[in-house]
């Protein structure tokens, strides 16, 4: 009995913390925080996480050559508005790739965007996703052409 009432004691004391940190962040964000919180790999310090929000979607995230299923000179990329780090994941200092797939239609549309494979999972899925649906790209041919595409999310040191 005394074990769930410390548990719970701790629980509540992490989440009062937190409270006014993830007050502002969307519900993405806080989904992914308490991910990561339950996996251990948050630290409920609301000092440091105060200071660490601000840096938090301003991370840079790096973007592989684009994987083109025909010539690359169909396509023509004309700009690649970078993903958000999601803020959670800044604070807990996780890093990791995102493998996107889409198709890119003859009327210079991008649709079907999705995730082929990411670490941690879910993560970072849904920055990248609304990353490269602001691409803007122009398909020199008559047919769809899908993209594979990997975004890489890593903190500056």
């Amino acid at each position: 009995m005394i074990h769930i009432a410390s548990s719970r004691f701790i629980r509540d004391q992490e989440m009062s913390c937190d409270e006014p940190v993830l007050q502002s962040r969307s519900s993405d964000e806080c989904i992914a925080y308490a991910r990561l919180l339950g996996e251990g790999r948050v630290a409920a310090d609301a000092g440091r996480l105060r200071s660490e929000v601000s840096v938090a979607t301003t991370a840079p995230v790096r973007l592989a050559a684009l994987k083109v299923d025909r010539k690359q000179n169909q396509v023509e990329v004309l700009s690649q508005a970078p993903p958000k780090y999601p803020g959670a994941a800044a604070i807990a200092r996780v890093e990791g790739p995102v493998l996107l797939e889409f198709d890119l239609m003859p009327d210079n549309q991008i649709s079907n965007v999705r995730v082929l494979e990411s670490v941690p999972e879910e993560i970072f899925d849904q920055a990248a996703i609304e990353a490269i649906s602001r691409w803007e790209m122009v398909n020199n041919d008559d047919t769809t052409i899908t993209i594979n595409q990997r975004l890489e999310f890593k903190l500056d040191d």
